[in-house]
């Protein structure tokens, strides 16, 4: 869909959520979980760079970082990864 239409915001919002906040918890190690979540936050990336002029893509970029690497429950564990990447 990204390919057909990549400045429709909806598409790179809902699939970067879908990556970061559900695949990832499907898996049990952690070091799975925070590939997924990165993902999800690179995905956005690229979004951001096919609309350049919706900053609602950077803000849920924000969110996610904030979420999922300073907020959940394994913040340890993928603050000290996040540090390494």
């Amino acid at each position: 869909m990204t390919k057909l239409q990549p400045n429709f915001y909806s598409v790179w919002d809902f699939q970067a959520h879908n990556l970061s906040y559900n695949i990832s918890v499907q898996f049990d190690d952690y070091h799975d979980r925070y590939a997924w979540v990165m993902k999800g936050i690179e995905f956005l990336r690229q979004g951001v760079f096919f609309n350049t002029r919706e900053p609602r893509l950077l803000g849920r970029m924000g969110w996610f970082i904030g979420q999922k690497i300073g907020r959940a429950d394994e913040k340890v564990q993928y603050r000290r990864l996040f540090k390494a990447d």
